[in-house]
């Protein structure tokens, strides 16, 4: 009897062992087939970022893509340099539910720039950048619907859009599409409050009963851009005005009062080109 119930206890281990191993395999085989289908999905959105890289972010992604303000020509400079990348996947982990992969894609040719707040024409800026090959772990998952997803694709905006929101663009003449601080650094040279009855530099940084107030920034080349200039008084602004530089070397900031003087306090004048505070004056105190 003892021996007969021996072999039923060797019989239902062997059964259990072949079960786990039926079950194990089962897993294994659902798993490998999650993956292919993952690869499957992140194959064809990645072909297509190189094809349409605004649509394909924000169409497979389900945290909002946020992309950074660039003008034409420096989206012209980051849409190149995903057209000239390319890339590979290196890696796929997924979990035990098969609801969750973790990707590795390698990315060839990911710029970046050799110097600070870059200045040039967009064939001198793209002479300045340079490239690596980034790794990049994208969280894919699996919606309600049964369909894959990307969790979260800012870091490619991060990777191809962010390097080209420093440098300054200029025009075959040498004029600026957008300013950064090193352009500003480079042609500015100062700026000077004006007597507004001689139309001379005050000697001084105080002007007394005024209704008209003039400041002019200086530059270090003849400027063509269309400005414009807030007077600001104790922090507040009381007056903007058109600033219109054609092949200039200053730009003249005057204002002056629907009626009676300007109210003492502390004056600057900031100048702005396309939206960005360019330069800002010293202070004049008027009383």
């Amino acid at each position: 009897m003892k021996k007969y119930l021996n072999i039923r206890k060797t019989a239902a281990v062997m059964l259990i062992t072949v079960m786990l191993f039926n079950l194990t395999g089962c897993s294994e085989y659902l798993k490998n087939i999650a993956i292919k289908k993952v690869t499957s999905y992140v194959t064809e959105s990645i072909n297509g970022f190189f094809e349409n890289p605004e649509d394909t972010l924000t169409n497979n992604s389900q945290t909002e893509i946020v992309f950074p303000e660039l003008i034409e020509q420096q989206t012209e400079l980051a849409h190149k340099a995903i057209g000239n990348s390319a890339y590979e996947i290196s890696k796929i982990k997924m979990n035990d539910k098969r609801d969750k992969a973790v990707v590795t894609l390698t990315f060839e040719k990911c710029p970046s720039f050799t110097v600070e707040d870059p200045i040039g024409t967009v064939d001198e800026l793209e002479d300045l950048l340079e490239y690596d090959n980034v790794d990049v772990d994208v969280n894919v998952i699996r919606t309600k619907d049964h369909k894959w997803v990307f969790e979260d694709l800012n870091e490619l905006v991060t990777l191809f859009y962010e390097p080209f929101t420093t440098p300054c663009v200029l025009d075959e003449d040498g004029n600026p599409y957008n300013i950064n601080q090193a352009y500003v650094s480079m042609v500015y040279v100062d700026d000077f409050w004006f007597d507004p009855l001689m139309n001379n530099p005050i000697s001084g940084s105080s002007i007394r009963n005024t209704n008209y107030i003039k400041c002019v920034f200086y530059f270090n080349r003849p400027m063509t851009l269309s400005c414009t200039a807030d007077l600001v008084c104790n922090g507040s602004v009381v007056a903007s005005t058109e600033v219109e530089m054609t092949g200039d070397v200053t730009a003249d900031c005057h204002f002056t009062t629907e009626s009676g003087n300007f109210a003492p306090g502390s004056y600057t004048v900031v100048l702005y080109y396309n939206g960005q505070e360019m330069v800002t004056s010293a202070a004049v105190t008027v009383s």
